[in-house]
């Protein structure tokens, strides 16, 4: 799921680059648009220096869910 992201990031990147073609630029978008929902592990640093990690889900149109695997108690 880190590499679809990854790409996502870069296909975004160029997308706003003048030298890509509108043909390839069609393509990019047809097929990121082909996405329903996605979702992706993540570890999260504060400046504390602790660290969580969970899950994000993104689904269209709009909506997304974080998920914490661990969640400390206070």
């Amino acid at each position: 799921m880190f590499k679809k992201i990854t790409l996502i990031i870069l296909i975004y990147i160029f997308i706003h680059n003048k030298a890509f073609s509108n043909i390839n630029r069609d393509r990019i978008l047809n097929y990121l648009e082909s996405f329903s929902s996605m979702s992706s592990k993540f570890i999260q640093i504060n400046n504390n220096g602790d660290i969580l990690s969970g899950k994000i889900f993104v689904s269209r149109p709009g909506k997304f869910r974080i998920e914490y695997e661990q969640i400390p108690l206070l």
